[in-house]
């Protein structure tokens, strides 16, 4: 759920709804996070493989196969978002969530995103 535009500028209202749908989850679950102090990282998922690729210094390629891989001995189908969640999952445990966005302001609105929760430290 979500979108690139704003809602507002949406005709269609059950898309829109969609899209106001989606900031909202969002939102709550940023918000949850800072009130828990937890850092909350948010990437697109569309650019999920190249940005991980550019940190964890692999191909994207490389992480597709590999995050493939650990899915082999899920029972049922391994989906898109599971994937993502596990790609996101690494880059918690890798340490290299350290940031409160990986996104620009430019991208309020996100469409399919992996949140990734981080507990800070006082």
């Amino acid at each position: 759920m979500g979108s690139l535009i704003d809602p507002a500028l949406i005709a269609n209202d059950h898309i829109r709804i969609h899209a106001l749908e989606g900031q909202l989850f969002r939102a709550v679950v940023q918000d949850a996070a800072n009130r828990s102090r937890l850092s909350c990282s948010i990437w697109r998922e569309r650019d999920l493989h190249a940005q991980a690729g550019a940190i964890l210094e692999r191909s994207e390629d490389a992480l597709r196969d590999a995050v493939a891989a650990l899915g082999r001995g899920v029972g049922g189908p391994w989906r898109a978002e599971q994937k993502a969640a596990a790609l996101a999952a690494w880059l918690v445990l890798a340490g290299h969530v350290d940031t409160p966005s990986r996104m620009g302001s430019e991208d309020r609105v996100r469409p399919r995103t992996v949140r990734s929760l981080k507990a800070t430290r006082p």
